[in-house]
């Protein structure tokens, strides 16, 4: 009976730190973002092809002299990993689409 009590407690307690932690990188939509914060500067992603995922965020968090800094407060660690993760995908997709 007390085991399963503690089930029930961890449980109720995860299911609440996920309601009230806020949207997961999946509901946050990365193209847009990336529309928002990067497009102008980056239409096509072309000189962020080379660059990892991580080295993507870390380039918004301590960017070039010539780019804005994008720090937590301005786009949160979710954000950031959103639009790292479309722009892996527009690389991959676009590698992709050429070797087939």
């Amino acid at each position: 009976m007390k085991k399963a009590f503690l089930l029930f407690l961890t449980l109720n307690l995860v299911t609440l730190a996920a309601a009230i932690s806020g949207p997961s990188a999946a509901e946050i939509n990365g193209a847009a973002l990336y529309k928002k914060h990067c497009a102008n500067c980056h239409p096509h992603a072309d000189k962020l092809k080379t660059e990892t995922y991580f080295e993507i965020i870390e380039s918004m968090r301590n960017p070039p002299p010539s780019m804005p800094s994008f720090e937590d407060y301005k786009i949160s660690d979710i954000e950031a990993s959103a639009i790292a993760s479309y722009v892996q995908y527009q690389i991959v997709s676009k590698f992709d689409r050429k070797t087939t």
